[in-house]
C-alpha cells in the first residue's frame, strides 16, 4: 500500500497532510495489520485457479460457476473465492493472451463467464435487510480498459460492506451531480497510466473533489506499488480487505475534518 500527500487546501484552510498520514497509520496498523493476518492464517483450500481458468474458456458455458458453486457446496467462503481464486484465474486468462495461446475473443468469453460466478457469490454477500445508506462510492475502469470483473467484485465486496457503491458509466458526468466520498479505478497495465492520470486528475477538478478519496486497484498496483503517488491518488491497494478498511477510515477522516 503507497498513500501519498493530500492535495494542498487554500491558504485559509490548515494543512490536513499531517492528520492524514496519522489516520492512515493508524488504520493499518489497528486494523487492517490484524485482520489481514487473521484472514489468511487459517485460509482453507479454496479450489483450483487454474481449472476454473480451464473450464471458463471451455466448451462448457456453465463450467465456471458449476466449479464456484461445487467449491461453496463443500465449504469455500465466498469471500476468498471472490477475492482470491476468481482473480487468479482471471491473471490465468490474461497470461494466455500475453502468450498467444489465447486471442482477444477467448479472454472476452472466458473473463464473462468469471463474471457471472462473481455475481452469484456477490448475491451472497449482499446484504438484503434494510440499513442506512453508507457513504457513496463509485467504482470505475481506468480509461481504455475494458475487462469489468475487477470493479464487479469491488463494487460487490464494498456494498456488502455498508457502501452505496456503484459502477460508473462516465465518472466525470456522475462526479459533477452526485456528493460521492470515494472514487476507486482499476488498471491491468501500463499502456493505461497516462489516461489514468488524466481521469484522476479531472475527478480532482469536479465540485466536490478535493475531498474525494480516491483508490487505486487491478494488476498493475502489485507492479507498481508507489502508482498512486505517480498519478495523484491517494493510496493503490492490492488486497480487497484492505482497500474496505482504508477506504472507511479515509472517508471517516475527511468527513471530520
Amino acid at each position: 500500500m503507497q498513500a501519498i500527500d493530500v492535495l494542498e487546501r487554500p491558504p485559509a484552510a490548515p494543512p490536513r497532510a499531517p492528520d492524514i498520514r496519522r489516520s492512515l497509520l493508524q488504520i493499518v496498523r489497528g486494523e487492517i495489520l490484524p485482520r489481514l493476518l487473521t484472514a489468511h492464517s487459517g485460509r482453507r483450500d479454496e479450489g483450483d485457479p487454474g481449472r476454473l481458468a480451464s473450464l471458463a474458456i471451455g466448451p462448457e458455458r456453465e463450467g465456471a460457476r458449476d466449479y464456484i458453486a461445487y467449491l461453496r457446496r463443500r465449504g469455500g467462503s465466498a469471500e476468498t473465492l471472490l477475492l482470491d481464486t476468481l482473480p487468479l484465474a482471471a491473471r490465468r486468462l490474461g497470461a494466455l493472451w500475453e502468450r498467444d495461446s489465447l486471442d482477444f475473443v477467448g479472454v472476452t468469453e472466458g473473463l464473462g463467464r468469471l463474471s457471472a460466478a462473481a455475481r452469484d457469490l456477490l448475491d451472497e454477500l449482499t446484504p438484503t435487510a434494510a440499513a442506512p445508506p453508507g457513504p457513496r462510492a463509485l467504482f470505475a475502469l481506468a480509461p481504455g480498459e475494458t475487462h469489468r470483473l475487477g470493479v464487479e467484485i469491488a463494487q460487490g465486496m464494498f456494498r456488502a460492506a455498508g457502501f452505496a457503491a456503484e459502477i460508473a458509466d462516465d465518472f466525470e458526468a456522475q462526479l459533477a451531480q452526485t456528493p460521492y466520498a470515494l472514487l476507486g479505478f482499476s488498471i491491468s497495465c501500463d499502456r493505461y497510466v497516462e489516461p489514468l492520470r488524466h481521469a484522476v486528475r479531472a475527478a480532482r477538478a469536479a465540485p466536490r473533489g478535493r475531498d474525494l478519496v480516491i483508490l487505486l486497484g487491478g494488476p498493475l498496483v502489485a507492479r507498481q506499488p508507489d502508482l498512486a503517488q505517480k498519478i495523484g491518488a491517494d493510496a493503490a491497494i492490492c488486497d480487497m480487505r484492505a482497500a474496505i478498511l482504508l477506504a472507511r477510515g479515509l472517508v471517516e477522516s475527511r468527513i471530520n475534518m
